[in-house]
């Protein structure tokens, strides 16, 4: 009974995202199973893979072009209409708000080498490879905005409504 209570929870502060996103209903329940869960099953089903480039320019160490293709694992079919798991989580690789950037970098285990190795970085010192992952990082940067109906009238619009990065 509480994971159902919880799950009505979930819709009382969700609904309405995924709602506006076009999130079909028969989605919410593993959605909310996926989340609370945290199953991130996408490597299950698809890949990210580098597209595969004959242009020696575009081989060098650090390539502003290079470009990735998602591809489906052998054998996989799924029915976005029928199948309740055809919806996935993707586990961002850093979520963070534009003051915590550089700070992020410095702090965060284990981050600064993960954006320095997705951005092709090899930089003498960390302090040189955060300048460049924050020069390069708006080249893969997608930007949202949290919306709740749960929002508190009286906080700051501008917290509120700051975007992710």
């Amino acid at each position: 009974m509480a994971d159902n209570d919880e799950y009505e929870r979930f819709l009382q502060t969700h609904e309405f995202q995924l709602v506006v996103n076009n999130i079909p209903k028969h989605f919410y329940r593993r959605l909310y199973e996926k989340m609370h869960n945290e199953i991130f099953d996408s490597g299950s089903y698809f890949q990210l893979c580098p597209a595969d480039d004959d242009d020696e320019e575009l081989e060098g160490t650090y390539n502003a072009e290079r470009r990735y293709y998602v591809s489906t694992l052998e054998d996989v079919v799924l029915d976005p209409h029928n199948d309740e798991n055809a919806i996935f989580l993707i586990d961002h690789a850093w979520t963070y708000r534009i003051k915590d950037a550089r700070n992020n970098l410095k702090t965060i285990p284990a981050l600064y080498e993960r954006m320095a190795s997705l951005m092709n970085i090899d930089a003498e010192t960390k302090e040189d490879g955060i300048e460049l992952i924050l020069q390069r990082m708006w080249k893969y940067n997608q930007t949202y905005t949290l919306t709740s109906t749960q929002v508190e009238t009286q906080r700051d619009c501008e917290e509120t409504y700051e975007p992710y990065w």
